[in-house]
């Protein structure tokens, strides 16, 4: 059995499930889970914003790759 950690999964405190970013060994960089309006994860990004890459579900909550769902990131309107 190998006990090296290879991500580290940081949990926000607001609710039970709730993953607010992934520390990878490998790259050295968190990525950062971006919430929709539903609290489910529309895509990740790195610290400074420079990266953001959308995700998509279908309608039965598989991933279905790439792609964003309109969404306001930053609650700005």
């Amino acid at each position: 059995m190998n006990d090296v950690r290879v991500r580290l999964h940081i949990n926000g405190s607001q609710y039970i499930d709730e993953r607010v970013a992934t520390y990878t060994d490998a790259t050295d960089q968190f990525t950062y889970y971006l919430l929709g309006n539903h609290f489910s994860v529309v895509g990740t990004g790195n610290a400074d914003g420079s990266s953001i890459n959308g995700l998509n579900y279908s309608s039965m909550g598989d991933f279905a790759g790439s792609g964003m769902i309109p969404t306001d990131l930053n609650q700005d309107g």
